[in-house]
């Protein structure tokens, strides 16, 4: 457990990033063992805190409860630093969960809305989808030309509809997957 600690430590608060670490079992850098480290805490829901405690005397990992977790970077970020271009083609597949009762008018607002951005200036595709077995969960699926067309959808007055209506018919926050055509188009 020392020698992990102390690798922790190398990749938390060390400048020498090419340094190799070899008292771990897969000899790595410093800046490969930081970068596994993040990958690691994101899969499982926590992150690291950059302000990690470092000082002569060691690294403490300050890990947060949920509640307490910043927030993860906005979707409109999270697309920018994939796509790391503003004219790059992609998808968003959300996941939405609904509480009970709530199917009939979630989908009046989601037909009302999927048929405005459909229409809106670089949107390829903009549908919902009911799942057939399990009826309070539905799947949202965007096609978009670029960065640019979301994010003026983002501030149109239906697109603020449904995002309420996720708010209030949700049970719990919904998930949004990032993907990019693998032709590049």
């Amino acid at each position: 457990m020392t020698v992990f600690l102390d690798a922790v430590r190398a990749a938390l608060c060390s400048n020498q990033e090419n340094r190799v670490i070899t008292r771990i079992m897969v000899p790595m850098t410093i800046s490969d063992l930081r970068r596994r480290l993040v990958r690691l805490m994101n899969a499982i829901g926590l992150t690291l805190m950059p302000l990690l405690v470092c000082s002569l005397s060691g690294a403490r990992l300050a890990l947060l409860p949920s509640e307490q977790q910043p927030k993860r970077p906005e979707l409109v970020d999270r697309l920018f630093l994939t796509l790391k271009s503003e004219n790059k083609p992609f998808t968003l597949i959300t996941r939405i969960y609904l509480k009970p009762g709530a199917e009939r008018e979630f989908e009046s607002i989601a037909i009302r809305v999927g048929k405005a951005s459909s229409a809106e200036r670089g949107c390829l595709t903009y549908e919902f989808h009911r799942d057939l077995e399990k009826p309070t969960n539905y799947t949202l699926i965007e096609k978009w030309t670029g960065l640019t067309p979301l994010r003026n959808h983002l501030l149109l007055d239906h697109t603020k509809q449904i995002q309420t209506a996720f708010a209030e018919m949700s049970t719990t926050p919904r998930t949004t997957e990032i993907f990019a055509p693998i032709n590049g188009k």
